[in-house]
């Protein structure tokens, strides 16, 4: 699953893990994304 978003810091601590991995994209820098792993680990 994949949504699009500004990737700020606040948006980075913000994110919660869920059941599946899934990713946001940043709408202002193209190829810049935040993958969120099922335990949490954000990168």
């Amino acid at each position: 699953m994949t949504e699009r978003a500004r990737l700020t810091d606040a948006l980075a601590l913000a994110a919660r893990p869920r059941e599946c991995e899934y990713a946001v994209h940043d709408t202002a820098l193209q190829g810049f994304m935040l993958r969120v792993q099922p335990n949490g680990a954000r990168s």
